[in-house]
């Protein structure tokens, strides 16, 4: 059975690690006064509408120490309305000793210097929304699970896992890409060599179109062939050659004692 402040300690924790960002906040609470509702309110009741369109960072150990300890020594005793067993049994106990040497130590802290939100654009009512990029839950969910999901359906061998991977990586780059540069999903063919070729016929012939067919409207498009190649390559990486061999060599071995057995 679930303990009933369960969720109260999920929120008073999240409040303890994340402070709002001041300018951001004092802009909501205007927003949020002209409709007659308080920050405290729409926190509680539609925290992902408020928290998109607020940055947040975690502070730095000495001042992050504190906020957590309290919540956590606050919340942990107390106990169930129904059951009357406190939140944390000695194992929890156990993990919050360790998460908190943790925070000691600065790795819960926000990397100073390093910006983690960028601008989505702004919202129907004219208020900055934001993503952010702390984290892996998005990566772990949108892209790895995706991966093994596209492998599971082949029996891939390293080179046609290779060309999988370059198209996997493609597709999503380009999709994520144009959200993150401009708000918009994108739309169109992935076969961006076709279209950066009709848009250098485009350009090449432009004076002789007052307005350019609406079939090959490319407006915006940025020709890839214009710029120099990236020198980045993917792949597998090349092992050693004493790797190679010990590996083989390791190969075999395995090979003799499987067939003496």
């Amino acid at each position: 059975m679930q303990h009933g402040l369960r969720r109260p300690f999920a929120r008073a924790l999240r409040d303890a690690f994340f402070i709002p960002d001041p300018e951001d906040k004092a802009s909501i609470e205007d927003f949020l006064k002209m409709k007659e509702v308080s920050w405290e309110h729409m926190l509680f009741t539609h925290p992902n509408w408020l928290l998109r369109r607020v940055r947040r960072f975690v502070p730095p150990p000495e001042e992050l120490l504190p906020r957590v300890q309290a919540v956590l020594r606050g919340y942990g005793p107390l106990k169930d309305a129904i059951t009357g067993l406190p939140l944390f049994n000695d194992r929890a106990w156990n993990v919050v000793e360790a998460a908190l040497e943790n925070i000691r130590r600065g790795y819960y802290s926000d990397p100073p210097g390093i910006p983690l939100y960028y601008s989505c654009g702004r919202d129907k009512y004219g208020l900055f929304t934001y993503r952010c990029v702390r984290g892996t839950n998005g990566i772990e969910g949108g892209i790895h699970q995706n991966i093994i999901r596209r492998f599971g359906s082949f029996n891939a061998a390293p080179d046609f896992a290779v060309e999988l991977l370059r198209d996997y990586t493609f597709c999503h780059n380009l999709r994520v890409g144009t959200r993150n540069r401009t708000g918009s999903p994108y739309h169109g063919s992935f076969d961006i060599w076709t279209k950066n070729r009709l848009c250098h016929l485009l350009d090449v012939t432009s004076n002789s179109f007052t307005t350019p067919p609406l079939d090959f409207d490319l407006s915006g498009w940025i020709n890839g062939n214009r710029y120099v190649r990236s020198t980045e390559t993917f792949g597998i990486m090349h092992l050693p050659e004493k790797y190679r061999s010990h590996v083989t060599v390791m190969g075999r071995r395995s090979s003799t004692n499987y067939r003496n057995t």
